[in-house]
């Protein structure tokens, strides 16, 4: 993804009103930011404030990185105005807090139905309050701006949160601790980690360097004795390894630019810092790690495959590949798809079978019957699908994928068979498709993914979950075809097939997911469960090896002072209960997921994250979303945060009417949506180009949609972040009325 450090500083005019910024200085953001910033509109434009502090404390638990990022910056500008926090993450942000002067705002996840019906009741006070703000909030007499801050969360941007910031006046600081968990990729035996930190000069106050406003902690929080470690773009040195901790320092962060004329004065840039390791062993290597707490018992289980040296034998694939031709892929989605499913078919090894299948209301055939993945088979699937762009035709997904399992399940034979699903489509039959799978599946496995938001990613999801395999979707046009390759090479090479799981005097044993997908070369197994009574000592795992013969393995189970059990896969525990709650419309399960939503601070589909002013007495910033330290991990209460005092005593205080009353106190406005897409089966029908529903790299001002929620502030219509309720919305303390606004 394209990212930028080209934003301007904010210029500071000794003039009366404010001046415009010289024709250099100007500049409209068409790229997504390269590092978490500060920015102010300046007549329709955005500029970064410069930053004097970005550290990073990076919590590092097997396949999950926690991060808490701590930042600072000030208003050059010599005027006031509403300002906007971006982070460009591919994880999720879980909390925040803002500190401008003597005013903090922190966040918290509430139920959305809830969140409505305390919202509506505070209607009047909004209407009233929307009135008062409306000269700063349209840009009045004492701004710069031409329209609002607001006007720049119009379009949802994939991968980067926004939190508005109002009343930022000159040289006013902003101080911002925001944490995020993000799960990492795994790829040549590795997970990998990024830090967005893509900054040119100008965005760092004169005279400093940026070893001296940028700061990196790592901890690696091993599973294994030997954690080996590299970064290709700074210095790490570790300051500690003993196991199961390795804590590392990060240095070198000013990079010399490049310039062609020896006359221009040197300038330095930081980029993005780069982590690498390892968890693996030459041997299959498998980790069980349980917690008791008075919440919950439950565990974590890490498959991770052995060095690809140590592969002796290769599962023979059969592999029918399923292309949505339908119209709404028509141009770059559907020329994207083709080239990855090119590069796919180009991989594939000699003792593999396979077809292809393209597909809208009717279905087109490369081959009758599965054929050999020679060479000429090869060439030729590849110039076929070329022959069979999309037309006029709707989305039919139950013909084609049942034609496949049927041929799949027909075959008798060890070869590992799989169906690939690529789609951006929407169909009203998803239900009745995954209890067909679910009743005609033995051994197939079904790999999706999801081209947009007009296709269901909770269909795709538990279809992928039924069938043991595993789900992806994409959010950008440009990275469509990384991604399908991404998700194929994961599948590449399968390791052993059949997992179950063996905990003798467990009870209730719930796993997610269930069942237990395959362990692949390229996808290592993160296993969560829960149980009651007394878990053992240990546990059996069993599984087929790839000339079909059982493989079985004993696993001691530990407890770790380190790792955060519960927390390190709640996004994956949340995302596999929303797709089962969406196949059985469960009022049970769904609240279940607000519960744990609510309750570890984790935004869900029926969640909304807002934001809140903190009375004075509560009011020190970063003290109840640190993650150094297991405890602070797996609890969200603080005594500066009364709401999470309330979270502290186990309480469901987000369904308190007073509690919900009191978060929209003083005229609050809830906005923004969450990045979970149940479908747009009326766009799909209709046959709206899925480019419309896709992200370019483009910035704030060049995003696609996602899945929306709009709301008024002060009578624009505005649509929130991925993972992120935007508006500063309320004043807490001690149930008293208040507004945000200074």
């Amino acid at each position: 993804m394209q990212t930028s450090s080209a934003y301007p500083v904010v210029p500071q005019p000794q003039l009366s009103p404010p001046q415009p910024p010289s024709a250099t200085e100007k500049f409209t953001i068409k790229v997504r930011p390269g590092a978490p910033a500060v920015m102010i509109p300046y007549q329709g434009e955005l500029f970064g404030l410069p930053t004097s502090k970005l550290d990073f404390k990076c919590e590092f638990n097997v396949s999950t990185a926690f991060v808490k990022m701590t930042g600072e910056w000030k208003n050059c500008a010599n005027f006031k105005d509403d300002c906007m926090f971006v982070l460009p993450v591919t994880g999720t942000v879980t909390n925040v807090s803002i500190e401008v002067q003597e005013r903090v705002y922190d966040t918290v996840i509430i139920p959305k139905d809830e969140a409505a019906k305390a919202f509506a009741k505070n209607k009047e006070t909004d209407k009233k309050d929307q009135g008062e703000q409306s000269s700063l909030l349209s840009g009045g007499a004492d701004t710069a701006s031409s329209g609002s801050i607001h006007s720049f969360f119009e379009e949802y941007i994939p991968n980067l949160f926004r939190l508005p910031i109002e009343n930022v006046g000159p040289n006013d600081v902003v101080k911002i601790t925001c944490v995020y968990i993000e799960p990492l990729p795994f790829f040549d035996g590795m997970y990998h980690f990024t830090l967005p930190l893509t900054l040119g000069q100008n965005l760092i106050p004169d005279g400093m360097t940026f070893d001296q406003v940028v700061k990196v902690k790592c901890i690696i929080n091993s599973v294994c004795l030997n954690t080996p470690f590299s970064s290709k773009t700074h210095k790490v040195t570790a300051l500690d390894d003993q196991f199961p901790r390795v804590e590392l320092d990060v240095t070198d962060f000013s990079k010399p630019c490049e310039v062609s004329d020896p006359d221009v004065p040197l300038q330095f840039k930081s980029v993005d810092f780069t982590l690498s390791y390892s968890q693996s062993s030459d041997q299959i290597l498998s980790t069980l790690i349980k917690e008791e707490t008075d919440e919950e018992n439950s565990f974590l289980l890490f498959m991770t495959p052995p060095s690809v040296t140590n592969i002796s034998q290769y599962y023979a694939r059969n592999i029918v590949f399923l292309l949505d031709r339908s119209g709404s892929m028509g141009g770059s989605p559907f020329n994207e798809a083709t080239r990855a499913l090119s590069a796919a078919l180009s991989n594939l090894r000699p003792n593999d079978n396979f077809n292809v299948i393209a597909f809208d209301h009717n279905q087109k055939y490369f081959r009758n019957n599965l054929v050999a993945a020679t060479a000429d088979n090869i060439n030729a699937a590849s110039q076929w699908i070329l022959t069979v762009p999309p037309e006029t035709g709707t989305t039919d997904i139950m013909t084609p994928l049942d034609v496949a399992i049927q041929s799949l399940e027909g075959i008798e034979s060890v070869s590992l068979p799989l169906v690939i699903l690529l789609t951006d489509g929407c169909v009203p039959n998803e239900r009745q498709i995954c209890q067909h799978s679910q009743r005609s599946i033995k051994r197939t496995r079904i790999l999706t993914f999801g081209i947009g938001s007009y296709c269901n990613w909770f269909f795709l999801k538990m279809l992928a979950q039924i069938a043991r395999g595993f789900s992806d979707v994409v959010v950008y046009t440009e990275k469509i075809y990384t991604q399908i390759l991404s998700l194929l090479s994961m599948a590449a090479v399968p390791v052993v097939t059949n997992v179950t799981l063996v905990a003798k005097g467990a009870k209730s044993l719930q796993l997610y997911p269930n069942p237990i997908p395959d362990l692949f070369m390229g996808a290592p197994l993160t296993i969560s469960g829960t149980y009651e009574g007394v878990f053992p000592d240990q546990v059996v795992i069993s599984a087929t090896d790839p000339t079909g013969s059982p493989v079985s393995l004993t696993v001691p189970v530990r407890t770790s002072e380190v790792i955060p059990v519960r927390k390190v896969l709640i996004k994956q525990r949340l995302d596999l209960l929303t797709a089962k709650q969406w196949l059985e419309q469960s009022q049970k399960i769904e609240k279940e997921i607000v519960d744990l939503s609510c309750q570890e601070e984790m935004p869900s589909a029926f969640t909304q994250m807002v934001t809140y002013q903190r009375p004075p007495e509560h009011k020190d910033i970063g003290q109840d979303n640190d993650i150094e330290s297991k405890d602070s991990s797996s609890s969200t209460a603080d005594a500066s945060n009364p709401f999470k005092q309330k979270a502290k005593k186990g309480s469901q205080w987000y369904r308190d009417p007073k509690m919900m009353a009191a978060l929209v106190v003083g005229g609050g406005v809830l906005i923004g949506a969450a990045a979970f897409s149940f479908g747009d089966l009326a766009a799909s029908a209709s046959n709206l180009p899925v480019s419309d529903a896709l992200g370019s790299a483009g910035g704030l001002d060049g995003g696609g949609d996602l899945v929306e929620e709009k709301a008024s502030v002060a009578g624009k219509t505005v649509v929130g972040n991925a993972s992120v309720v935007t508006a500063v919305t309320a004043v807490m303390g001690a149930m008293d009325a208040g507004t945000v606004s200074a």
